[in-house]
């Protein structure tokens, strides 16, 4: 499809609806999203369809839209209706500034796991969210241990080192895991570590420091 067409069907449906298309309605008329049409504001601005420009323009068209979907419409549904308006961020400004919460109360989301409201852009409420964190943890340090005890069995009771280990999981990994301490989490896995020998070397000409 031409641009010539895209602008034509665009000015078409226009004047079918009494108002700019939405994309979804552009979309259904033609089967397909042409390339003459993304993106979708600047194809309604070329086609003399322009949505909401300024920011006064944008809260207004926030506000009638507010009216036809009985609650604060979300941005997606802005840019769907009026394209993305440019010089008019954040969205969250321009719907309090219609007087507008930010999203539809009704449109939140319920926590997967407990159940409370939290916004549809999140799956779990903080608390939650803290302590599927920390399952998380606990699983990887549980598979890092069996994997340490594997690698070690692999290679004739041999320890692995920083530089030797060749596992599934990185060793950046498995640091952050452990504090970023190697020794911890092979003491974690069962693994036999000797104490830890101090081999710094005394620099030249000074004299040397006894270790207690």
């Amino acid at each position: 499809m031409t641009v010539e067409e895209t602008d034509a069907l665009i000015l078409e449906l226009a004047r079918q609806l009494g108002r700019a298309p939405t994309r979804g309605e552009f979309v259904a008329a033609v089967g397909h999203h042409p390339a003459a049409a993304r993106p979708w504001g600047t194809a309604l601005v070329r086609a003399g369809v322009a949505g909401p420009r300024s920011r006064a323009e944008c809260v207004a068209a926030i506000r009638a839209l507010a009216v036809e979907l009985g609650g604060t419409p979300l941005r997606a549904e802005f840019v769907e209706r009026h394209g993305n308006p440019r010089g008019a961020r954040p969205y969250v400004d321009l719907c309090r500034e219609a007087g507008l919460a930010p999203w539809r109360e009704e449109r939140d989301s319920a926590c997967i796991d407990c159940g409370v409201s939290v916004r549809p852009s999140v799956r779990r409420c903080g608390d939650c969210a803290a302590a599927a964190q920390r399952r998380r943890h606990d699983a990887d340090r549980a598979r890092t241990g069996q994997l340490l005890r594997a690698w070690v069995e692999a290679h004739g009771g041999e320890r692995p080192t920083v530089s030797t280990w060749d596992g599934e999981i990185s060793v950046d990994r498995i640091r952050w895991l452990y504090g970023g301490s190697w020794v911890a989490a092979l003491r974690a896995a069962g693994i036999d570590v000797p104490p830890a020998q101090d081999r710094r070397r005394p620099r030249p000409g000074l004299p040397t420091a006894s270790i207690s």
